[in-house]
């Protein structure tokens, strides 16, 4: 199970003919089954629901969170450790499922993304799960380090950092009988097998 935890950190300044400030500052942790989300400023509900983007990357369900205060819109891929291979997507979308209504590359925007819409490209059984989809780059994307952690700094406030979202997707755990344990009781059943056999023929 993949739990991420994504920390905002917001230091939206208005700019003379720039942004107009945003209040959030806050910490969100979720994860992929859709059942826990935790901020630490206001409220984070999360859903499962049909995908409520305008350009949905799948026709079944997917996790909705609804988000404490209003960010900019837009996606970002995070990649696996390969720097290549994406295992998962962030969606911020408005109230009518824009992803594209209020990005932070447009200057003079004001927030708008009241949702953040997680995806993740596996097929485990968990409610963010949306399976292998063949997805295209985004502007912005993150990568994984090899302990499922990830950071992504977004842009778009005229600060050095805006908004920081630090991220984890734990990393699948030892599989069962794997490793030196495992080796010594294969073989001890092997060696078994091949005695008895030899003592048949």
């Amino acid at each position: 199970m993949k739990l991420l935890a994504l920390t905002t950190f917001a230091g939206l300044a208005a700019l003379a003919g720039g942004l107009t400030p945003a209040h959030a500052l806050f910490m969100l942790t979720f994860d992929e089954t859709g059942t826990f989300c935790n901020s630490s400023s206001g409220t984070c509900t999360p859903h499962i629901e049909n995908d409520p983007s305008l350009n949905p990357l799948t026709s079944g369900m997917v996790v909705v969170f609804d988000l404490p205060e209003l960010t900019f819109s837009g996606n970002v891929n995070v990649l696996n450790p390969d720097g290549v291979t994406i295992s998962d997507r962030l969606r911020w979308i408005n109230s009518a499922g824009s992803s594209t209504a209020c990005e932070a590359s447009v200057p003079g925007t004001t927030p708008c993304a009241d949702r953040l819409i997680f995806y993740s490209l596996d097929s485990n059984g968990f409610a963010a799960d949306i399976g292998p989809v063949s997805l295209g780059s985004t502007v912005f994307s993150t990568t994984e380090h090899a302990d499922g952690t990830f950071s992504w700094n977004a842009p778009g406030c005229g600060l050095p950092t805006c908004n920081v979202y630090n991220g984890t997707s734990a990393v699948p755990g030892p599989i069962a009988g794997a490793g030196l344990p495992g080796l010594i009781f294969a073989s001890g059943g092997l060696l078994g097998w091949w005695r008895r056999r030899k003592k048949i023929a």
